[in-house]
Protein backbone atom coordinates (compact mmCIF):
# COMPACT_ATOMS: atom_id res chain seq x y z
CA UNK A 1 0.00 0.00 0.00
CA UNK A 2 1.54 3.28 -0.85
CA UNK A 3 0.31 6.77 0.43
CA UNK A 4 0.56 9.80 -1.40
CA UNK A 5 2.56 11.14 2.02
CA UNK A 6 4.79 8.77 3.20
CA UNK A 7 6.15 10.27 6.32
CA UNK A 8 6.23 7.82 8.79
CA UNK A 9 3.75 4.62 9.17
CA UNK A 10 2.00 5.32 11.72
CA UNK A 11 0.97 8.51 9.39
CA UNK A 12 -0.19 6.38 6.99
CA UNK A 13 -3.03 5.10 9.49
CA UNK A 14 -4.92 8.49 9.29
CA UNK A 15 -5.73 7.75 5.82
CA UNK A 16 -5.50 4.93 3.69
CA UNK A 17 -9.42 3.86 3.23
CA UNK A 18 -8.80 4.13 -0.11
CA UNK A 19 -9.31 8.09 -0.06
CA UNK A 20 -6.05 10.19 -1.80
CA UNK A 21 -6.50 12.36 1.66
CA UNK A 22 -5.79 11.69 5.18
CA UNK A 23 -8.80 12.66 7.55
CA UNK A 24 -8.13 15.23 9.89
CA UNK A 25 -9.41 18.70 10.23
CA UNK A 26 -8.53 22.10 11.65
CA UNK A 27 -8.22 21.44 15.36
CA UNK A 28 -5.30 18.69 14.72
CA UNK A 29 -3.16 21.92 12.55
CA UNK A 30 -4.32 24.08 15.54
CA UNK A 31 -2.53 21.77 17.60
CA UNK A 32 0.67 20.95 15.61
CA UNK A 33 1.17 24.99 15.41
CA UNK A 34 1.00 24.94 19.16
CA UNK A 35 3.71 22.46 19.19
CA UNK A 36 5.63 24.90 16.91
CA UNK A 37 5.08 27.84 16.50
CA UNK A 38 7.48 29.16 18.97
CA UNK A 39 10.38 27.03 17.83
CA UNK A 40 13.18 29.01 15.97
CA UNK A 41 12.79 27.27 12.81
CA UNK A 42 9.42 27.42 12.17
CA UNK A 43 9.17 29.46 9.16
CA UNK A 44 11.15 26.78 7.05
CA UNK A 45 10.37 22.74 6.55
CA UNK A 46 7.79 22.79 10.08
CA UNK A 47 5.51 25.70 8.00
CA UNK A 48 6.04 23.67 4.72
CA UNK A 49 4.88 20.41 6.26
CA UNK A 50 2.08 22.45 7.83
CA UNK A 51 0.77 23.91 4.89
CA UNK A 52 0.90 20.06 3.03
CA UNK A 53 -0.92 19.10 5.77
CA UNK A 54 -4.05 21.96 5.85
CA UNK A 55 -4.00 21.32 1.94
CA UNK A 56 -3.61 17.16 2.41
CA UNK A 57 -6.57 17.54 5.01
CA UNK A 58 -8.74 19.96 3.05
CA UNK A 59 -8.14 23.03 5.48
CA UNK A 60 -8.52 26.11 3.44
CA UNK A 61 -5.51 27.87 2.89
CA UNK A 62 -6.47 31.10 4.93
CA UNK A 63 -6.96 28.85 7.84
CA UNK A 64 -3.18 28.64 8.14
CA UNK A 65 -2.44 31.47 9.11
CA UNK A 66 -5.38 32.21 11.19
CA UNK A 67 -4.29 29.46 13.50
CA UNK A 68 -0.90 30.77 14.01
CA UNK A 69 -2.29 34.07 14.92
CA UNK A 70 -3.63 32.59 17.33
CA UNK A 71 -1.05 30.37 18.75
CA UNK A 72 0.85 33.24 18.97
CA UNK A 73 -1.80 35.16 21.26
CA UNK A 74 -3.62 32.87 23.05
CA UNK A 75 -0.73 32.53 25.85
CA UNK A 76 -0.66 36.45 26.00
CA UNK A 77 -4.18 36.40 26.34
CA UNK A 78 -3.90 34.30 29.00
CA UNK A 79 -1.06 36.51 31.16
CA UNK A 80 -3.04 39.59 30.82
CA UNK A 81 -6.28 37.62 32.46
CA UNK A 82 -4.65 35.51 34.54
CA UNK A 83 -5.21 37.51 37.89
CA UNK A 84 -8.28 39.77 36.18
CA UNK A 85 -10.98 37.07 37.54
Amino acid sequence: MHSKCNIGSSYQTFGGRGKDKLDGGAYRVMWLVNLVINDTGYNGNKRRLLKHLARKWDIESSALPVLESAARLLPEIAKKTEGAF
